[in-house]
């Protein structure tokens, strides 16, 4: 195993001094090609003209195949006298620039999973080539900034629901820190069956992420995409955020189920039941009352609520009655997702009662987020933003559904 190992990192040696070496080449062809016919655009004055040769520069860059050393003729323009490099602008290289694109991306897919330190060590091992922690923080700065950009050109679209949830991020001025508030658009669900025996294998629902806000809560300040639902946990300040919004009295609000159950037994517990035990027989009504009651849940549910009323339970009344609308709304005006199998067939509609995939995004965010460190709110927006989209756009899963892979608007 020992020469085994020998004889590949040597293999690897020889292989980036070819790379060296044809990347020289590649480069000197380009140039003589360029300048073959003896005009230049001059990107000073933008007028195109002949030229005279000012001598050669060196120049180095970082490759995650090792530095690259190559010459750069310099020109002096005959129109306007100053010196330029007319390779420069054609490689896309920046003044003072010594890191390439793909040698950041791989160190910014690195940083999206681990720390800046961490991701530094990590690129330098497996690539040779060291670049700073400060350095992929700021090119994570620069990507986030281009995710935002091209959300704001894309054009608006239709969501069958939209779910909306936040989590609390180790940033601002507050002991807890601020809210991480993302907003994801549900486009439809895709099953993955056993094609003998007919079993459901997998399911997945697909979507967007539209919005990340860090700290002030702007994902749905001018909202370009559209929809008629909106569920949610629970959370009443985004029910008064969507109600301001143009055609937010046309939205159909829904409660998660899941959260319904989970946030009533929180109420019984400041309630002063204690004990899971005491709970437990409360939840699991209510529970029965989502699942089983048919049309006779309004029935079932105001008896719940007049039995904790009874009880003296205030805070699961009060709780029960503000979700009451809202779980009519999941019941009687439920959204049908449309379904397909993964070769594209339509199959019969799903009921979405659950914001389960919104929780999963939220997981992916505290994963990274919760880290030990205070953050600032912009480079915590930012790291979010470059992480939803790698994991949701660039290997994502759900290119089957509707011809079209999902897209990560933060």
């Amino acid at each position: 195993m020992k020469m085994i190992t020998k004889i590949v990192e040597e293999s690897k040696r020889d292989a980036r001094r070819y790379f060296h070496k044809r990347c020289q080449k590649k480069i000197e062809q380009i140039e003589r090609k360029r300048l073959k016919h003896g005009k230049s655009k001059c990107p000073h004055c933008q007028k195109e003209y002949s030229y005279r040769k000012r001598g050669k520069r060196d120049r180095e860059l970082q490759t995650s195949m090792g530095k690259i050393k190559f010459k750069i003729q310099q020109v002096e323009c005959r129109n306007c006298g100053r010196v330029y490099r007319p390779l420069t602008e054609w490689l896309g290289l920046r003044p003072r620039e010594r890191i390439t694109e793909e040698l950041l991306d791989k160190a910014i897919k690195v940083a999206i999973h681990t720390s800046y330190r961490i991701a530094s060590e990590i690129t330098k091992e497996q690539t040779g080539e060291k670049v700073s922690g400060r350095r992929i923080q700021k090119a994570i700065l620069n990507k986030a900034e281009e995710i935002r950009l091209e959300q704001e050109e894309s054009p608006p679209e239709k969501y069958a629901i939209m779910l909306k949830d936040s989590t609390k991020g180790n940033t601002g001025k507050t002991k807890r820190g601020e809210d991480i508030n993302i907003i994801y658009g549900v486009k439809g669900k895709v099953v993955k069956v056993n094609h003998q025996t007919g079993e459901i294998k997998r399911s997945w629902i697909v979507g967007d992420i539209l919005r990340v806000a860090v700290g002030k809560d702007t994902t749905l300040a001018k909202m370009q995409h559209e929809t008629r639902n909106l569920m949610t946990d629970g959370d009443q300040s985004i029910e008064k955020k969507f109600q301001k919004m143009e055609k937010g009295e046309d939205i159909v609000l829904h409660r998660c189920n899941w959260h319904l159950s989970r946030m009533f037994g929180f109420a019984l517990y400041h309630d002063g039941l204690k004990t899971k035990g005491e709970r437990k027989k409360h939840v699991r009504r209510l529970a029965n009352i989502i699942k089983y009651s048919h049309n006779n849940y309004r029935k079932h549910y105001r008896k719940l609520i007049k039995d904790c009323e009874r009880a003296g339970y205030t805070k699961a009344v009060t709780y029960l009655t503000n979700a009451e609308n809202e779980l009519y709304n999941t019941k009687e005006k439920a959204v049908k997702l449309e379904t397909r199998l993964t070769d594209g067939t339509l199959i019969s509609p799903t009921t979405l009662l659950a914001n389960s995939p919104i929780e999963r995004v939220m997981r992916e965010v505290d994963r990274r987020a919760d880290i030990g460190v205070r953050w600032s709110s912009r480079g915590l927006e930012s790291i979010t933003r470059v992480r939803l989209d790698f994991l949701y756009q660039i290997k994502s899963t759900f290119k089957s559904m509707l011809n079209s892979p999902p897209k990560c608007y933060v």
